[in-house]
């Protein structure tokens, strides 16, 4: 079941299943969505859309517990360059949601 809120501005949020959450943001022309999971290893999954069409792909992980520091960054291999601004902003995202 999937239930959706949406937010006063740009932000859309669903709950998907137990345990997942997806957003759905303007960032400067670019379309974002994200879907937050929560397991043995959080992960914070972006699909960032440009307005020419072209899709990105990436995910923050993290490990509860562990300092922020430790965070990874996981780029899908079929991804041309991702826009340093999308994963500048999905960094303070994953920052402010975890």
């Amino acid at each position: 079941m999937v239930r959706t809120i949406a937010l006063v501005g740009r932000l859309t949020v669903r709950f998907l299943t137990m345990g997942q959450q997806m957003a759905v943001f303007d960032l400067d022309g670019f379309r974002v969505e994200t879907v937050r999971s929560e397991s043995g290893d959080d992960a914070i999954e972006f699909t960032v859309n440009s307005d020419s069409s072209i899709t990105w792909r990436f995910a923050i992980l993290w490990h509860a517990g562990e300092p922020w520091e430790a965070a990874r960054l996981a780029i899908d291999p079929h991804n041309s360059d991702v826009p340093l601004r999308a994963i500048e902003w999905a960094i303070g995202y994953s920052r402010e949601n975890w």
